[in-house]
């Protein structure tokens, strides 16, 4: 098991088996320290967990369309309800180290973006209601991100 997130009360983790997502599998979380009460929240697919500062909310990575390459980042309740969807900026190759910014406003997260046959590591920023979009820095040496504080 590998511990990929804590949330902030330090109650709940998000949990990996395995460094990779199953295309069935759910995002696992279960009580923190114990590591028990196991539930599976989010859709089938979905990784990369990241709570809010105020530990309302995660966001995570998700490819709602399966005929497509790329994925999305994701939002939702803790309870794993209330689901929308921040990008739209297909065919983004993957998604990775999502932070939230201290505030809770805006995300902050790497991806791999298709440039002809090489997928090429951007740094992004966005609303956390999808609106200012737009790419930050084009360098793969600045994994992993997160804000200052």
């Amino acid at each position: 098991i590998t511990i990929n997130a804590i949330s902030p009360d330090r109650r709940t983790a998000h949990i990996l088996w395995w460094n990779f997502i199953l295309p069935n599998q759910r995002m696992k979380f279960v009580d923190y320290p114990s590591l028990t009460n196991e539930r599976e929240l989010g859709p089938p697919g979905a990784g990369g967990a990241s709570w809010s500062q105020n530990g309302e909310e995660i966001a995570f990575g998700y490819r709602a369309d399966s005929t497509k390459i790329g994925g999305d980042i994701f939002i939702m309740k803790k309870d794993g309800t209330n689901i929308r969807r921040v990008t739209y900026q297909q065919p983004l190759f993957s998604i990775g180290d999502i932070h939230w910014s201290p505030d809770g406003s805006k995300l902050v997260f790497i991806a791999d973006r298709l440039s002809g046959e090489t997928p090429r590591s951007y740094l992004y920023m966005v609303n956390v209601d999808g609106t200012d979009f737009h790419r930050v820095l084009d360098d793969p040496t600045v994994y992993p991100c997160d804000w200052s504080k």
